[in-house]
């Protein structure tokens, strides 16, 4: 899952929330990947809408255009588009 992009740290992030439960959950990784307040990561993933697009969102800073292009341009891996919009 590591080597075709579908976690991050120890993390699988590539969830695709199509009910409350799955919604719950990838709220709750956003947290724990990220570190940041549950009600955030409620803000965030509502305006990302995936959670790789709001954790590279969080972590780099960059803006949601930004950084989904940079998730498009590294091929869905989630460090490498912190790494390149953070250097």
């Amino acid at each position: 899952m590591v080597k075709i992009g579908k976690s991050y740290e120890n993390l699988m992030i590539d969830v695709v929330a199509t009910n409350e439960k799955l919604v719950d959950r990838v709220k709750r990784i956003i947290v724990e990947a990220t570190g940041i307040e549950y009600e955030e990561a409620t803000k965030v993933f509502e305006e990302a809408g995936s959670v790789k697009l709001a954790i590279v969102m969080i972590l780099s800073g960059a803006t949601k255009e930004d950084c989904a292009r940079t998730l498009t341009e590294t091929n869905g891996f989630v460090r490498d588009s912190i790494l390149k919009l953070t250097t």
